[in-house]
This record gives structure tokens, sequence and C-alpha cells, in this order.
């Protein structure tokens, strides 16, 4: 997949969408976006929140997604890129994996454990 850093969340802008409105850099209170007189750019990607879609879902101009689909396979690399760096992964995240059956309990209490 174009642009996306294999097990860390983050946004992707699609270039010929986004408006450089400054939406993104303005809402999202982490600093994963930089806004220069050019374009909005995702600068600091590990910053972004795991599980997070609040720039997806309120993007004027419907530019920004994240990795889909979300696999069980990629699930387990955020939760062990999260503990790697001493990160609490996103309980809204692991919510929605599990609600939507892309994982089962067992397996994220497991590599919550490893």
């Amino acid at each position: 997949m174009e642009g996306f850093l294999e097990g860390i969340w983050h946004p992707l802008i699609d270039n010929e969408k986004c408006t450089n409105c400054g939406f993104c850099y303005n809402y999202c209170p982490k600093g994963v976006f930089e806004k220069n007189n050019q374009n909005i750019i995702v600068k600091n990607p590990a910053d972004c929140v795991d599980g997070c879609h609040g720039c997806e879902w309120k993007c004027p101009g419907n530019a920004i997604s994240f990795p889909k689909p979300i696999t069980k396979e990629y699930v387990i690399k955020v939760i062990r890129w999260s503990k790697a760096k001493g990160r609490n992964v996103s309980k809204d995240f692991i919510k929605y994996a599990l609600k939507n059956q892309i994982i089962q309990q067992d397996e994220v209490s497991k590599e919550m454990r490893d």
C-alpha cells in the first residue's frame, strides 16, 4: 500500500482530493500533519493515535484515509509496535477490531501478554 508504514497506524492523504484547507492540521491535537505553502503532509505518522479516524471522518475534501482493510495481521502489528514503543494501544482501535470480528479477544489478550 503506497504511503503505508508497516506497523504504524497513520493517515494517508490523497493529494488529488486535498484542497489544502488545513482542517486536518488544525484538528489533530497530536501534530501528525504539517502545513506548508504548497500542501499538507503527514509529518509525524508515529504520533497518530492507533485507531483514530477523526481527521478522515471530518475532512471536507474526503482526502484522508487509513490503511484498509484492517486485517488481523495489521491489528497484531499495531499491538506489537505499540508495546515495543512503550505505548498503549487505543481501546477504540481494539474495540473496533473485536466488534468487526477482525480478531478474537483471546488473540488480543495473548498479544498484550506476550
